[in-house]
């Protein structure tokens, strides 16, 4: 469990490092740019949508590899070492040498968190690197959107355009002449907020009986969202600023992986179903936020169970969106939906550590510690004591540290 626990501390990072190449190339500040953990998430859930249209490949391989692939980085950071000028400034064989390092980066964390990163077929990694770019191409688009100009902006866009037309897929042509006009409109919209008075909104979209190319470029630029909707809870009980406040994104990506960390070769767990779930469950928010409504406090201020109603209201819009995907998900049985909540307390309870990392004091902290500890002890896997211990120890320390990065100099003495 001590080898989980290091591993669950430097992949907090995920949610921490930002993609470096808008910063150095184009000077986007780094704060308006995605992280690791919100491209991670966005490359995850279009292999879903889109591996769930296309015959032969595994769901579940290509999950796992898209949720692993940048484990590295949480150790190496971001580096663009495929920018041709970037690696003009280092000796030859750097790229080699960057992309061994990160393997082995990789590879530490994978075998601490006892997962296996999967080796795919020509289709599955083919179809992988399709979602890679998509991701970075809507990752362009968003930035344009909040008004920034380069060059780069411009050539990186049509570079990665011109590698995706290439593509034989049946729904690529439709799907790119839609991304070319939100591209040339310069921003992304959310439709299902629209969709009721918004006469350029087709029926067929308000009706949601068939999953088409435009449904899908309706979903995409509203699960962008999910990168801009923060956990309100820490602003406000505690007056914590939003910005170093998770992302759902950030916190959805940290769900996937502690699901796969934890219920990965399981029995009775079906990994595939488990990461379907975890990553769809946040989706209902990019359409009625994020609302503390199930705390009690909140809640006295509404006549109604205002809980109830949110809730409700929240697997509504989920259910759109997933029909809008074309997704078909089973329901967890017993044991896969025990694991997903223990993982998602878990989550929440590294992200209260986070937060005291950055300095911030209030009581809310130690209340929602222990009540999140309280629900975290009932679960009688075998693990809990021993990580329930660990946990607290990090609590009480008030940080989480990169033991990858300290391990050769820990025991040495300063002098």
């Amino acid at each position: 469990m001590n080898n989980k626990l290091r591993a669950i501390q430097a992949l907090n990072n995920m949610s921490k490092i930002k993609r470096s190449g808008p910063n150095l190339v184009a000077g986007i500040n780094s704060e308006n740019l995605e992280s690791l953990a919100e491209h991670s998430l966005k490359v995850t859930y279009l292999s879903l949508i889109f591996g769930s249209q296309i015959p032969n490949v595994s769901i579940e391989k290509l999950l796992r590899y898209a949720l692993l692939h940048d484990w590295g980085e949480s150790i190496l950071g971001d580096t663009i070492s495929r920018s041709k000028s970037y690696m003009s400034y280092f000796d030859e064989g750097m790229k080699e040498m960057y992309k061994k390092a990160e393997g082995k980066a990789k590879e530490a964390l994978l075998t601490d968190s006892n997962i296996k990163f999967p080796t795919l077929s020509v289709e599955e990694h083919k179809l992988f690197k399709f979602c890679d770019r998509l991701a970075l191409v809507l990752e362009i688009i968003d930035i344009k959107q909040q008004g920034y100009k380069h060059s780069w902006i411009d050539k990186m866009y049509k570079i990665q355009i011109e590698i995706l037309a290439k593509c034989d897929y049946s729904f690529v042509p439709d799907l790119l002449k839609g991304i070319s006009e939100i591209e040339k409109r310069g921003y992304m919209e959310n439709k299902y907020l629209t969709r009721c008075t918004d006469a350029s909104v087709d029926s067929a979209f308000r009706e949601v009986k068939i999953t088409s190319i435009k449904h899908i470029l309706y979903l995409l630029q509203t699960l962008n969202n999910l990168n801009k909707i923060k956990n309100a809870t820490p602003t406000i009980f505690a007056g914590i600023p939003y910005e170093y406040v998770n992302s759902i994104s950030e916190h959805s990506y940290r769900l996937c992986y502690l699901s796969l960390m934890f219920g990965y070769n399981q029995e009775n767990i079906n990994t595939e179903k488990l990461l379907k779930y975890a990553i769809t469950s946040s989706w209902g928010k990019c359409l009625v936020g994020s609302v503390p409504t199930k705390c009690f406090s909140y809640s006295t201020y509404f006549d109604t169970k205002i809980a109830d109603i949110f809730e409700k209201a929240e697997v509504k819009a989920k259910q759109i969106l997933i029909d809008d995907a074309g997704l078909k998900l089973e329901g967890l049985n017993d044991d896969e939906l025990s694991m997903y909540r223990f993982c998602d307390l878990l989550s929440k309870y590294i992200e209260l550590i986070d937060l005291k990392q950055q300095g911030y004091a209030h009581d809310w902290f130690d209340k929602s510690h222990k009540d999140i500890a309280s629900k975290i002890k009932k679960y009688d896997y075998h693990f809990v004591n021993e990580l329930l211990i660990g946990l607290e120890e990090l609590y009480k320390r008030g940080f989480m540290e990169n033991k990858y990065l300290t391990k050769k100099t820990d025991c040495i003495e300063i002098s």
